[in-house]
Order: structure tokens, then C-alpha cells, then sequence
């Protein structure tokens, strides 16, 4: 610890976790174009680049301090529909998860949270269930977590009739306590991209705009209030938080 940061002036700054291609191309832009120029920039300075705390959090890190993982309190995000007559088919059961989806990511935003988790399980009529419980990369993006559960659909029975299905995040963290991926493919315009999507459906009406993997359930899941929970209008639904 004694010889942090100068041990560390050799690297490239690609050489550190959580500096991907996108946070380079991020302190290029800021004029920080080595290892020895990220250590020796004040810590305001990071956290303007990183946008937010985890710039700080990286500052300490530099000087070889231990910092905590970001936590909350909040343990989860769950959200689950008895799928409509209509829509018991591999398909219509896939656009509604993908709808729950949508409304779940929404919500994570709303709370400045990230999820490192993804859980779907589906009941079929029979009363069997198939589920998938994984870790993802931490992720607030609608777009990331599109891609997880439309891989994770690939791996179920097609030729069940489903009859309930459920969406879950866990591992949930402070989304500017969160270190980025060392390969970050969102960034900023990503940012405006989920921003902006909350704020259309939050103005005009919920299925303003959405994914189009959830075309055919849009009209599924609507909001329905649990006595347990007084649910937000701009953006709850059936989630059960934790």
C-alpha cells in the first residue's frame, strides 16, 4: 500500500478493471490519457468522469483503501401475471414476460438501482414449473436485460401450456455504487436512451413506447393493488419489492 499509486504508473489505463472501451474513450475526453494522470486527478474530477460516486470509489481504490460494495436495503424486485386464455402459447407467454420485464427495469430506475441477478419461472397447467436463476453483469438497461431473458427463454419447454409466469431481480445495488463492466457497451447515450423511455410512458401513458419483444402482451399485467403495497401509478404494477 506504501508504494500505491506510483507501482501502478506502468499500466495502461486499460489495464484496470472497470475501464473498458467506453470509460477510456471517457477520460481521453477529459484530457486523463495515462495511469500516472487518473492518480494524480483530484477526486471531484473522477467522480465527474464515472458520473457519480464510483468515481470516488476508484480514487480510493488507487490508493489501495478498501471500499465496501454499494448495498441497499431492498432485496428484490418481483413481478408475476396469471397469463390471459389467449396468450398460453410459447409466444404470448414470452411477450408477457418480456412486458413484466420492461415494467420491472422501469421500476429498478425509478429507485436508482442496479440488478445482478435475473429469475423467471414459469407454471405450466400441469403444475410443473420451469425456472432459470443467474447472475448478469449489474444493469439497470432495458436492452441488457432483453437479451438475458430472451437467451434464458430459449432453454424452456415450448409444448407446455403456460399458465403463470414471474419475473425477479436480485442482488440489487445502487446504480452509482456499482462498479461499470471492464467491457461497458451502455454509457451515457444508453442512459438517455432508458431515461428517456420512462419519461414518455410516464408523460403520454404507459405503452407509449416499448421493446418490441413484448408486441403481443403490451395490454397484459396491468396494475393491480396488493394491501401490502401502495404502489407508485407512474410506475408500479404487480411488483412485489423487497
Amino acid at each position: 500500500q506504501e508504494d500505491l499509486p506510483s507501482v501502478l504508473y506502468s499500466l495502461e489505463l486499460r489495464d484496470l478493471v472497470g475501464i473498458g472501451r467506453k470509460m477510456y474513450e471517457r477520460c481521453f475526453k477529459a484530457g486523463i490519457y495515462t495511469v500516472e494522470m487518473l492518480c494524480a486527478a483530484p477526486k471531484d474530477k473522477l467522480r465527474e468522469i464515472w458520473g457519480g460516486v464510483e468515481g470516488e470509489r476508484l480514487w480510493q481504490k488507487l490508493r489501495g483503501e478498501n471500499v465496501p460494495h454499494g448495498e441497499t436495503r431492498k432485496s428484490s424486485i418481483i413481478d408475476q401475471h396469471v397469463v390471459e386464455a389467449t396468450l398460453r402459447t410459447a409466444e404470448g407467454s414470452a411477450g408477457v414476460l418480456h412486458r413484466l420485464l420492461q415494467k420491472a427495469a422501469t421500476r429498478l430506475r425509478s429507485y436508482g438501482l442496479v440488478t445482478g441477478n435475473l429469475y423467471v419461472s414459469i407454471r405450466y397447467r400441469d403444475n410443473t414449473k420451469w425456472s432459470v436463476d443467474h447472475d448478469i453483469t449489474p444493469t439497470a438497461d432495458t436492452i441488457q436485460l432483453t437479451n438475458a431473458l430472451s437467451a434464458a427463454l430459449r432453454l424452456r419447454p415450448d409444448t407446455l401450456e403456460p399458465m403463470k409466469v414471474s419475473i425477479g431481480f436480485t442482488k440489487l445495488y445502487y446504480a452509482d455504487a456499482t462498479p461499470l463492466a471492464l467491457f461497458d457497451n451502455t454509457g451515457p447515450a444508453r442512459e438517455l436512451l432508458n431515461s428517456g423511455l420512462d419519461k414518455l410512458n410516464t408523460k403520454y401513458g404507459k405503452n407509449t413506447i416499448y421493446m418490441g419483444t413484448s408486441w403481443n402482451a403490451k395490454h397484459s399485467a396491468p396494475m393491480r393493488i396488493a394491501f401490502h403495497h401502495i404502489p407508485d401509478l407512474e410506475t408500479d404494477d404487480d411488483e412485489e419489492d423487497a
